[in-house]
């Protein structure tokens, strides 16, 4: 590598959770009464209710098995950590939703978030004895200049490839990520698992005299799917040289085989028990590196460079091993060194990429000892990770605009820093215009509003601009913010309008900010816009769940809208999905009446619904056991849950107020050692201990380490098992 800014790092690569599932839609409920900004604004101080709390499945999320198990491997990381170091990273993203809430909603019953269901794996594949394509008949991909995509309004339909009786649904890019909306998919009769999205059919079958041999029909049966045809190997290799030879039985023997293989799994990684087969460069030459199986078919054996890999050893049982062509630099890295066949640049490269730690992503982490890069002429304060520099700017022609932030950043930014890319919408409009459309000037104007604006904040934003679908939908918002770096890259700005009628003063919340819980909704309801140019199904998700509240679950709270009778209070949200139509549904008592009192939902578990479901199967339809089931579930509730809830707040204190001390040990050891290297010293000491120190620096940077270890060891022996015992009971009658 010519340049050595990333010399000395850690290795280490970052994860990314699957896209989720759309909903289901429904007509719009009747809603109640709406001051402005319900369902978004900050819930009072005085409310115990997590805004982020949403709906998930019962009986597997046991909040306090999981809390236990987080704070426990916490605690034995901080115990272990050398104080004599700053931390690289923040502990206290492994302690999540402590108090029982979930960061993302969760599927269940009431809730408009089904169930994740991820890709499912195909079995081990069979030898490739026969099935493998020899790389080296297959032509070389021309050179040919990158399309615009932003450009194309809708791909060429051609209906009569389509199955006759079936609607057509066309991607407008090909379909990188699994995705579960309805769509138009083409196969091939002799390897029906080998999806090929509408674009790449349009783009690279249609013209050809295959185009009759594959057969289109619109897929919605909430399956994932990813197009399979746009990776390299079969684009840029086997196709073309079906095409030429006028026989697709290479193809075929490809795609029957490829289906065989599990996907990538990302950075991600994937436990032995999977039993991926993985590749390496052969002689060892980058130790540390691994490519499994479908990236040595998709994308290794596309390029000349194949011939220096080989089958690696068998991956452990219990062992995580994540692919590294899944590293956007190491993957771009091969593309380059393959045109210039220079393999001795693509080891020393991914190399040096290997050794990088990864990025913080939205924590916020001591600066001394990881690199941090700048743009040169602003914004300031914008700083970025090494990580992210490599995979977003090295190598190309922005690096003359970004410069190393010297190490000095604890002094010009303070002890606490995050990487600015890690930010979910800074992360999009980087991925889309440095990454696949090189279309930078439209970066740094989104640079250049972000800025401008207040942060998109999940607690609320005062003083905003927003915008809004163009059919208007009430409840529906995103913040200017988020309209410069996710809408404008993606080319949809168009179905987004100014919002004028939020008033300035007004705290509202941005739908596309990951800290809501519906988050995981709109973003899945946008990636569909984005791939289709339909914005119907946003736009008819937000205008019915708009201005719902999500269910609290398990939250009791004060002064919320409520549906059902006293003895039996139902969320607006749980009314919509369940209640409507039913045959006790027009003898409710309370609908949409606001209640001064602390309720909570009574109707998201499965245990009530189904006691619904039999008080309305009666006959006549009685509700009287279900109230009195409910009764029993508040008692129970009262006496197990307050109980578990304070316990795991005062641990979450705890482990808070260890964080700190940490934090200010590792601060004060950085400054002492500074001072002893460049200062004459005289010797301290501490009245507990016999050790000596250079300055008062290094005694208080030990001091707040012993106190952090008691502290740490308070936490580990916190009387768990009565806490857990509690809300064991509570999850029996839930």
């Amino acid at each position: 590598m010519s340049s050595n800014w990333w010399d000395n790092q850690s290795s280490a690569t970052t994860n990314r959770p699957p896209p989720p599932l759309p909903p289901r839609n429904g007509p719009p409920p009747p809603l109640p009464p709406r001051p402005a900004g319900f369902g978004y604004q900050p819930l009072p101080a005085d409310n115990p209710v997590s805004a982020q709390t949403g709906p998930g499945d019962v009986g597997d999320d046991r909040v306090l098995a999981a809390t236990s198990k987080r704070i426990d491997m916490i605690s034995q990381d901080l115990l272990s950590m050398s104080l004599s170091s700053p931390p690289t990273s923040d502990p206290e993203s492994r302690v999540q939703n402590l108090d029982g809430a979930s960061a993302e909603p969760a599927a269940g019953h009431g809730s408009p978030v089904p169930a994740m269901v991820p890709t499912p794996l195909p079995p081990p594949p069979p030898p490739a004895t026969g099935l493998t394509p020899d790389n080296s008949s297959e032509p070389r991909p021309s050179d040919s200049p990158p399309q615009d995509r932003l450009t194309v309004e809708k791909p060429r339909p051609s209906s009569d490839r389509v199955s006759s009786g079936t609607e057509a649904r066309f991607a407008t890019e090909c379909v990188g990520l699994p995705v579960t909306f309805p769509l138009t998919w083409y196969t091939h009769s002799a390897a029906p698992g080998y999806n090929i999205c509408s674009w790449c059919y349009q783009e690279h079958i249609r013209k050809t005299a295959f185009q009759h041999d594959f057969t289109g029909a619109l897929m919605s049966d909430g399956q994932p799917r990813v197009c399979s045809f746009g990776q390299p190997r079969m684009k840029d290799c086997i196709f073309p040289h079906a095409v030429s030879s006028g026989s697709l039985s290479h193809v075929l023997e490809f795609m029957a085989f490829r289906t065989q293989i599990p996907n990538c799994a990302g950075t991600a990684g994937v436990n032995g028990s999977a039993h991926i087969k993985w590749y390496r460069p052969r002689n060892m030459e980058i130790p540390t590196m691994v490519v499994c199986q479908a990236c040595y078919e998709d994308h290794i054996l596309a390029k000349n460079l194949a011939v220096n890999f080989e089958p690696s050893l068998a991956q452990p049982q219990d062992d995580v091993w994540s692919c590294d062509l899944a590293v956007a630099y190491i993957s771009a890295e091969y593309v380059r060194c393959a045109e210039a066949n220079d393999w001795p640049r693509f080891v020393r490269e991914t190399s040096t990429r290997l050794t990088l730690q990864p990025c913080p992503g939205t924590k916020t982490i001591y600066p001394e000892g990881k690199q941090w890069f700048e743009p040169v002429t602003g914004p300031e304060g914008f700083l970025i990770c090494s990580a992210c520099y490599c995979d977003h700017i090295h190598h190309t022609s922005e690096e003359t605009r970004w410069r190393d932030a010297g190490t000095q950043v604890y002094i010009t930014y303070g002890p606490s820093v995050k990487c600015c890319f890690g930010q979910f919408n800074v992360s999009v409009v980087a991925h889309r215009t440095l990454r696949e459309t090189h279309n930078y000037e439209l970066f740094w104007a989104a640079l250049n509003t972000l800025v401008t604006e207040p942060l998109c904040d999940p607690k609320g934003t005062t003083n905003g601009t927003w915008y809004t679908l163009t059919s208007d939908p009430d409840g529906f918002a995103i913040c200017r913010a988020c309209y410069a770096c996710i809408v404008e890259p993606w080319g949809v700005a168009r179905y987004f309008m100014p919002d004028t009628s939020i008033p300035k003063s007004v705290t509202w919340i941005c739908c596309l900010s990951p800290g809501i819980p519906r988050f995981p909704i709109y973003l899945t309801k946008l990636l569909e816009l984005m791939l289709t140019h339909d914005p119907t199904p946003l736009a008819q998700f937000a205008g019915e769940y708009g201005c719902i509240p999500i269910c609290k679950r398990d939250h009791d709270f004060k002064n919320g809208f409520w549906y059902g009778w006293d003895a039996c209070t139902i969320c607006p949200e749980c009314h919509h999905e369940f209640i409507r139509g039913t045959a006790l549904a027009d003898s409710i008592t309370l609908r949409g009446v606001q209640l001064e009192s602390w309720r909570m939902c009574e109707m998201y578990s499965p245990r009530m619904r189904n006691l619904y479901l039999e008080a309305c199967a009666a006959n006549p339809p009685d509700p009287t056991a279900l109230f009195a089931a409910a009764g029993q579930r508040r008692a129970v509730y009262n006496q197990t849950m307050p109980v578990v809830r304070k316990f795991v707040s005062d641990q979450r204190l705890a482990l808070g107020r260890q964080q700190y001390l940490i934090g200010k040990s590792s601060f004060n050891n950085f400054i002492g050692g500074s001072l002893a290297a460049s200062m004459p010293t005289h010797t301290f000491g501490m009245a507990a201990g016999e050790h000596r120190f250079d300055n008062q620096f290094q005694v208080d940077g030990a001091k707040f380490g012993d106190q952090a270890i008691v502290l740490g060891q308070q936490i580990r022996n916190g009387d768990w098992s009565s806490a857990d015992g509690l809300e064991r009971i509570w999850r029996e009658v839930e």
